[in-house]
């Protein structure tokens, strides 16, 4: 029973976690659902290695963090 109880537990408080839309496994300010309804990586922080994490790129420059370059100008986003 507290076997089962130390394996449970922590399962349990990942899974609510999951369910209010609060995890964010690779810590770049998306939660794992926005990045799955925007189509980036939630396993990696910077989607399309322009230097800037998902999170920065949505909430702080938008940018897009599927395009290495959004305006189209030939440098990365993070180098713009």
């Amino acid at each position: 029973s507290m076997r089962l109880r130390r394996v449970l537990v922590p399962w349990l408080v990942l899974l609510a976690v999951s369910a209010h839309g609060a995890s964010d496994f690779d810590n770049d300010l998306l939660t794992d659902d926005e990045e799955l309804e925007r189509g980036t990586d939630p396993r990696h922080p910077d989607s399309d290695r322009d230097g800037l994490p998902d999170g920065k790129e949505v909430l702080s420059y938008g940018t897009d963090p599927l395009k290495w370059d959004t305006d189209g100008g030939g440098a990365p986003d993070g180098e713009e």
